[in-house]
């Protein structure tokens, strides 16, 4: 509910949708490397 008008602003912002999008996948590739990390550190 309140990040509702942040994201109608930031849809008319190219550069701001542009850092966000990076930022997630920064976040994803992160998360994904720890899972898979995790997955083989229990499995030795």
């Amino acid at each position: 509910m309140i990040l509702l008008p942040f994201g109608i602003r930031f849809r008319w912002d190219g550069r701001t949708a542009l850092i966000f999008y990076r930022t997630g996948l920064q976040i994803g590739f992160l998360f994904s490397f720890l899972t898979v990390f995790s997955f083989f550190f229990w499995n030795v």
